[in-house]
Parts: structure tokens; C-alpha cells; sequence
């Protein structure tokens, strides 16, 4: 906030100056200039705090996941879990007719690592 107060006051005087001397188009972009920046500041400040959770213990494995504010969550029974990395990229885990997707924050190299070390998990219930 403090960066784009500051980004604000500077455009602002600059266009100002320029209101000044003639430059009567200057103020409307800089208006349009702070605008975006501030709709990109609301869009990074909304995913933010994105995250994933993947819980296992011998009763559940449970996946949660926030998206913008919104979190999800589902549980499975961690012996009738399957794990599989389909063309799509993400980790799929599902059992029961169910199906959540993991690795959105991981880099794509390192999902394989992650599959393989929770099918490990699973294995040694």
C-alpha cells in the first residue's frame, strides 16, 4: 500500500506539472496508469495466500486447497487411495468417486518427486 500511495503521489504531481504547462491528456492517462495498477494490485493481493494442504494419518488423507479466499477440501480413506499424474500435469488423487488435484504450486519437475514420495506414504500405513 505504502508503494502504491507513493506511486500515486509522484504521478500525480507529474501530472500536475504537466496539467500546467498545457498538457491537458496527461492527467486522464495518468487516472487510466493508477487505475490498472491498482486492479493488478487487487488481483495479486486475492491470490496472495493460495495454498495446498495434503494431510495423511492411518484414518484419512485429506487434501485442502484455498483459492482467492476460497477454500476446499476432501477427505479420503488413505488404503483405497490412488495416485496417478495424468497429461494434465497436476498430481491427481482420488478414490470413491472422488478426485482432487495437487501440485498447482509446485514446479512441474518436482511434481513427479511429490507423487512418488506420496505414494510412498500410502504404502507404509
Amino acid at each position: 500500500m505504502v508503494f502504491y500511495a507513493s506511486l500515486c503521489v509522484v504521478s500525480l504531481i507529474v501530472a500536475s506539472i504537466a496539467w500546467d504547462v498545457g498538457g491537458s491528456l496527461v492527467m486522464p492517462f495518468t487516472g487510466i496508469e493508477l487505475a490498472s495498477v491498482a486492479a493488478a494490485l487487487v488481483a495479486y493481493g486475492r491470490h496472495a495466500t493460495d495454498r495446498e494442504h495434503v494431510r495423511l494419518s492411518a484414518q484419512q488423507l485429506q487434501v485442502e486447497w484455498e483459492n482467492a479466499g476460497v477454500v476446499q477440501s476432501v477427505s479420503f480413506n488413505p488404503h483405497w487411495v490412488r495416485v496417478s499424474v495424468p497429461e494434465s500435469g497436476l498430481i491427481e488423487v482420488s478414490s470413491a468417486g472422488r478426485t482432487a488435484y495437487i501440485g498447482r504450486y509446485a514446479r512441474p519437475e518436482r511434481r513427479a518427486v511429490l507423487a512418488k514420495d506420496l505414494r510412498a506414504a500410502l504404502r507404509s500405513l
